[in-house]
């Protein structure tokens, strides 16, 4: 076993080495907090990716299992950190595994790529992870751990319990017959239900979110970075309850290229990718945006909603068919 694992490691290695070179601002990492488990147990998988502030990264797609036999069972989500140097971005990530078959297993390497350029890329080591089963002694007879014991029965202690029950057996039907009394001279209660509260459109919801943002003035009290997380929040609240969407949990690039497939106006589209990423330059390359900027991306986000309200685009399609 121990042969075959140094073997498949070479291999790896030499294969990883030989294909592509990471460089010292790009670069991928992957470990396993205990390589030998037994069936059942659950261990966690960290992965951390390091690029440059000016590059957005693509995560492989991770589903319920990483391989045959290694089960999913949890994602921790993308945590992003800023460099002591500010130069880079740390992203780290770490899943739940668990496996219900004993045997070696490899993990393969993860890959990442840049977004606008396919042949700069980063990969994790490949890791190895043993599932072992619980070892039974199969030359034992299978016994009780200890034999019961008898325990004698006295007439005091059935009297006892006799005199016991009878009295919970009388109180009970005491309260029965006091109940039905109570009910039978007691009118019925009249109960008048209030009306569900309509339910508050998401486009309004969120037309109201920007006018409180706006009152607030973070940015002209220097705060940007506050202020553009929470305009780009109140864009994502929305458009998962208007589209289904899951957009709290997707960076702002993977936002966006959900949205082309959302059947709403390409203007509507372009109006909205500048105040996204003008929110990431702001929150993790530190840009202090021009006064013009932090106004326009109010103004950007407000048309955007207004132009894809499902209330405004259900009227519109009645104009059209009366």
């Amino acid at each position: 076993l121990m042969m075959t694992r140094t073997i498949i490691s070479f291999l790896v290695l030499y294969t990883l080495s030989s294909s592509i070179a990471q460089g010292q601002d790009f670069n991928a990492i992957a470990r396993i907090d205990t390589s030998e488990v037994v069936i059942g147990d659950q261990v966690w998988l960290h992965i951390k990716v390091k690029h440059p502030v000016n590059k957005t990264v693509v995560w492989p797609t991770v589903g319920d299992t990483i391989i045959t036999g290694i089960e999913v069972l949890k994602d921790s989500g993308i945590d992003t950190a800023l460099s002591r140097n500010e130069k880079e971005i740390i992203q780290s990530r770490a899943y739940l595994i668990t496996s219900f078959d004993s045997g070696h297993y490899m993990i393969p390497p993860f890959t990442f790529r840049y977004h606008t350029d396919t042949s700069s890329i980063a990969q994790t080591d490949a890791l190895f992870f043993d599932v072992l089963t619980i070892q039974v002694d199969t030359t034992q007879a299978i016994r009780d751990i200890k034999a019961p014991l008898e325990k004698p029965f006295s007439i005091k202690e059935i009297l006892k319990e006799l005199i016991i029950g009878g009295v919970v057996l009388l109180l009970l039907i005491a309260l029965v017959i006091y109940y039905l009394k109570r009910k039978k001279q007691a009118p019925p209660p009249v109960t008048v239900s209030a009306p569900p509260p309509l339910p508050i459109p998401p486009g309004e919801k969120a037309l109201v979110a920007l006018e409180q943002l706006e009152e607030e003035k973070l940015w002209q009290n220097d705060q940007h970075k506050t202020y553009h997380s929470k305009l780009t929040d109140i864009i994502r609240i929305y458009l998962e309850e208007q589209f289904d969407l899951h957009a709290m949990e997707m960076t702002s690039d993977e936002l966006l290229t959900h949205m082309r497939s959302l059947a709403i106006d390409d203007q509507a589209k372009q109006k909205i990718r500048p105040v996204f990423l003008l929110a990431d330059m702001v929150k993790f390359a530190k840009l202090k945006p021009l006064v013009s900027e932090n106004e326009l991306s109010l103004k950007q986000a407000r048309e955007f909603v207004m132009s894809t309200r499902l209330d405004l685009l259900e009227t519109n399609q009645e104009d059209q068919n009366p």
